[in-house]
C-alpha cells in the first residue's frame, strides 16, 4: 500500500519576468548592458518511490525575449531558448527619463516585466586638446572677418 504524503507540498510559484535595478551611469547613444531574470516558476508534486516531493519548472522560455524603450517596438528581440539570468544590451537614442519593459516568450504565453525607469544621462563634450607652440615658435589666432582691413 503506497505510503502519501505527510507534511504539504512548498508552495508553487508563478512564473515571472524581472529587470534588474539599474546601476552604473547610463549614457545617452551608448549600449548598455541590463539584466533580466527569467523565472520559470515551480510546481511540486509528490514522487511517491522515494517518497518526497519534488518539483519542475511550470514553463520554459523556448522563444525568448523583447525589450522594448518607451512601449515602442522592440530594440531586443533575442529569440534564443534562455532561463535565469540574462544580459542584454540596449541604447538610449536620447537623455532624459525613460522607461523599459521586457516581455518573454513561454510555453506559457508571453510573461511581462514590471516597466523600470531609467534615467539616462546626455553624452559628454568632444575632447578637446590643444597643443602649444614649440619653443621659440610664435602663432597668431585666426583673423576676424569685420569688413576693415
Amino acid at each position: 500500500m503506497p505510503v502519501g504524503p505527510t507534511s504539504p507540498p512548498p508552495p508553487d510559484t508563478n512564473p515571472s519576468v524581472t529587470i534588474r535595478a539599474i546601476t552604473g551611469r547610463v549614457v545617452a547613444g551608448t549600449p548598455f548592458t541590463i539584466t533580466i531574470d527569467l523565472d520559470e516558476g515551480e510546481h511540486w508534486f509528490w514522487v511517491p518511490a522515494d517518497l518526497s516531493w519534488d518539483s519542475e519548472p511550470k514553463v520554459h522560455y523556448t522563444n525568448g525575449l523583447d525589450v522594448s524603450i518607451d512601449g515602442g517596438p522592440a530594440q531586443v528581440r533575442d529569440h534564443r531558448s534562455l532561463s535565469g539570468r540574462v544580459g542584454e544590451n540596449v541604447t538610449f537614442p536620447t537623455p532624459g527619463s525613460h522607461t523599459l519593459t521586457a516581455v518573454g516568450h513561454s510555453t506559457g504565453g508571453d510573461i511581462v516585466s514590471d516597466v523600470v525607469t531609467v534615467q539616462v544621462a546626455a553624452a559628454g563634450p568632444p575632447a578637446f586638446t590643444m597643443s602649444l607652440p614649440a619653443n621659440g615658435e610664435t602663432r597668431r589666432p585666426p583673423e576676424i572677418a569685420t569688413g576693415a582691413r
